[in-house]
């Protein structure tokens, strides 16, 4: 009497089917692309076989957050064997416990310290980078604000583009405040309206405007051509 595969494998396909899902818990033990293996301590420390993962998007737009080995994670298990089972998605326990999060609040912790918070009762948004942000666009950036902007830097703010405009008034100071000072590399012109120094001097190269003096224009004060004075 020959041994039927077939048969053996109808009669236990039949058995796995009959079976209930069930719910697991264990920890991440190997991550590859969307998969990762979980082994799971009630069941003899058992390692499952490579599980999908739940994510929140995965076909044209793509929102994939991958576990870290040793992450504590739930799955579902169809009941058709080990293979037949999901990640969905990692808890909180007493080694992990919860972060004490308010709610109303989205948090996100990296490994690294960097932390981005959203507070919609507060309606803000908040943000602590632990290194560098890049932005970068094809198209143009628009920022609106109906409340003060302000920009702050322990080494330097560079601008850069072929023209910048400026709409409303300019006031430079010192970084603590006090009368600080500008430097431009090339020509300035006044288009519209004037130039008020009110306390200081005015200088272009040697020639003082409130101190220089003029050649003898004979007979005259005011005549000839300023020749410079003190500084």
């Amino acid at each position: 009497m020959s041994f039927n595969h077939a048969a053996l494998e109808r009669r236990i396909a039949a058995l796995e089917a009959a079976l209930p899902a069930s719910l697991r818990f264990g920890r991440v033990t190997s991550v590859s692309g969307g998969k990762a293996r979980v082994q799971f301590t009630d069941a003899q420390n058992v390692v499952s076989y490579e599980l999908s993962t739940i994510q929140p998007r995965v076909l044209k737009d793509q929102d994939i957050k991958m576990p870290d080995v040793g992450e504590p994670v739930a799955c579902l298990f169809s009941g058709q064997g080990h293979e037949q089972g999901v990640i969905l998605g990692a808890y909180y326990n007493a080694s992990e416990p919860a972060p004490g999060v308010p709610s109303g609040q989205d948090f996100h912790r990296y490994a690294d310290g960097t932390e981005l918070w959203y507070d919609r009762e507060a309606h803000k948004l908040m943000g602590v980078i632990r290194g560098d942000a890049d932005l970068e666009l094809e198209g143009g950036l628009t920022a609106r604000a109906k409340k003060a902007i302000s920009l702050e830097s322990d080494e330097k703010i560079t601008i850069r583009a072929p023209l910048i405009e400026r709409h409303g008034l300019l006031v430079g100071a010192d970084v603590d405040g006090s009368p600080g000072r500008a430097e431009v590399r090339g020509d300035v012109s006044v288009l519209e309206g004037g130039v008020s120094v009110p306390d200081k001097d005015v200088s272009a190269g040697a020639v003082s405007l409130r101190e220089h003096r003029h050649e003898n224009s004979g007979g005259s004060g005011t005549g000839g051509t300023p020749v410079g004075g003190a500084s």
